[in-house]
């Protein structure tokens, strides 16, 4: 099916987009409740990063995503709320480590300008954020409405109690 790991500028979280591409051709498919696919987190990486093609290459794998949906028959609705929910939890997961690594008076510039330059769609649903960890949703309402420095303190606090 001449299948390849896009680059990640191309694709964010490559190795997922492989995984479902791949998936989509299987004739059939098992899941085993072991951990055989382990992540190694290093905050140095590229994937810990914001980089002017993170939001370019989420939006790209949402798009390969409908296609592959397409392709497969799936719920165009359900393949669109998956997406949207994907992109809420790693573009803030992103942009958290950004923001943590900034002094306040920072934050609001960072933020304005990351949204403009992206066009980050910052409206969402009840249903977008229902199944969600209740940090992740409190960092978009947070966004949504402006209230930086709320933000700025949620993401400090929650990286030094996950540092623990």
């Amino acid at each position: 099916n001449d299948l390849a790991v896009k680059p990640m500028e191309e694709v964010f979280s490559e190795d997922n987009f492989f995984n479902i591409e791949f998936l989509s051709y299987a004739q059939r498919a098992k899941a085993v409740n072991k951990p055989f696919y382990f992540y190694r987190r290093h905050m140095g990486s590229v994937s810990n990063k914001v980089h002017d093609y993170t939001v370019p290459a989420l939006k790209r794998f949402a798009e390969y995503t409908k296609q592959i949906g397409q392709r497969l028959g799936l719920d165009a609705a359900e393949v669109e709320k998956r997406n949207r929910i994907r992109f809420i939890v790693t573009f803030s997961a992103v942009v958290k480590k950004k923001i943590d690594a900034l002094p306040l008076g920072e934050v609001k510039k960072y933020l304005k300008d990351t949204i403009k330059e992206t066009g980050v769609d910052l409206s969402f649903t009840k249903d977008d954020l229902s199944c969600v960890e209740f940090q992740v949703k409190l960092f978009w309402i947070l966004m949504r409405y402006k209230l930086y420095t709320p933000l700025y303190m949620l993401v400090k606090v929650y990286s030094r109690f996950v540092a623990r």
